[in-house]
């Protein structure tokens, strides 16, 4: 059996791509979802993830004032998640 690769995923809106690999995952996709980025704090699919149980970081326009700032927060994030 091979190992799962760990990746984070990035949404801004209802989430239907994460619940699309979520469902992929659970029919055997071998992948594990180690955390959601949402760049909205009202984006519907922090609910799926929560919903999921997968751990979210929610970004807002304060911390996307600096771009590479959020940038490097979100790569420091996945990073330590553990995603690849």
């Amino acid at each position: 059996m091979t190992d799962k690769l760990k990746i984070g995923v990035l949404l801004s809106g209802s989430g239907t791509n994460l619940q699309a690999i979520i469902d992929a995952a659970a029919k055997g996709l071998p992948v594990d979802i180690a955390l959601v980025v949402s760049s909205r704090p009202d984006a519907y699919g922090i609910e799926r993830a929560h919903a999921a149980g997968i751990p979210t970081l929610v970004m807002n326009r304060e911390k996307y004032a600096d771009v590479l700032a959020a940038d490097a927060q979100i790569v420091e994030a996945l990073r330590g998640a553990g995603a690849e």
